[in-house]
Formats: C-alpha cells, structure tokens, sequence
C-alpha cells in the first residue's frame, strides 16, 4: 500500500513501471493484478472520474485509487461487452471487480459512453429485466464493435509498450 508521494523510490516507480509495461504486452492478467495492487492508492484523482494516470499533469502523486485517460473508458466498456450483453451496472461492476476496485465507474460517465459507443454503432442496445427483474436497458457489441476493440485493444499495447521502454532504466 502507498501511503503517500514518496513511498516508492524512482527507482522502485520504473520497476513497477516495466513490470506493468510486460503485463500489458504479454497480456498477463495476474502480473497486471499484481502491479495495479502495487500502484493502489498512489495516484492522485479517484476512478469514479472516470480518466486513466495522466504523468504530465505535473502533480504529485497522492493516496487514491487510479483515474483515466480519456478515451479509455471507451475501450473498458467494450472489453466488459465482449463477455455478453449487459447492463450499464452490470459493466461498471465487471470493471471494478476485474481491477479489484481500483477503478471505480461513476454513472454518468459510463452512461455517456456507452450510448456514445451506440451512436458509433460500435454496440446496441435493447430493453430487459435485470438480475433482480428490473427494466434495464441492455447492451451488446455489434461486429464493428469487435473489429474496434481489437483496433484498441492493439493501439494500447503499443502505446503503453512504447512509453514503458522510455522509462524502463538504463
């Protein structure tokens, strides 16, 4: 647990940082577990905001879970979709539980991807009953909904394999 901005040496932050950077390219859920758990309560602004680390902020780094950067809560809501239709709740729990409640979804940013997402026709939607029979509007990824979380999924590897060899030591 990080209990404050300088609990991790730069040294220890780089580590970390390669560590995330092979989870990320090797796609291995347990070692990004392991480096999200690390990180936890590190960075400054909560989740619920829904944005990802954004490092040129400048700001210190502080207790709290993690924030995004824009444009990927887009890509969370697809990977959540491509186990099956469900509702915005559904989404938002499947996220907070696969990051073992580092990121937590607010509402309205959620809702406003996913119905941004339908306009894009990356999903559709269609009205249901919920687990506990409630009327709930269900969402499912179309095929270029697929073929556009592949295309995201691939930018972030990338990405995040380029900016990790910056910070990996020399």
């Amino acid at each position: 647990m990080c209990l404050g901005p300088n609990t991790y040496s730069a040294n220890e932050l780089a580590k970390i940082a390669v560590d995330f950077a092979r989870a990320v390219v090797k796609y291995s859920d347990s070692l990004f577990l392991h480096v999200v758990k690390k990180l936890d309560g590190c960075l400054t602004v909560p989740a619920r905001h829904a944005n990802f680390p954004i490092p040129s902020t400048g700001r210190r780094m502080a207790s709290g879970p993690m924030d995004l950067l824009q444009g990927t809560l887009d890509v969370l809501v697809l990977r959540a979709l491509r186990l099956g239709p469900m509702h915005g709740y559904a989404v938002s729990r499947w996220i907070r539980e696969r990051t073992d409640g580092v990121l937590e979804i607010e509402d309205a940013p959620l809702y406003k991807a996913l119905h941004r997402l339908e306009r894009a026709g990356h999903v559709a939607a269609e009205w249901g009953f919920s687990e506990n029979n409630r009327r709930a509007r269900f969402y499912r990824l179309t095929a270029d909904g697929r073929r556009q979380l592949k295309d995201e999924e691939a930018a972030w590897r990338r990405y995040a394999a380029a900016v990790f060899k910056v910070l990996e030591p020399a």
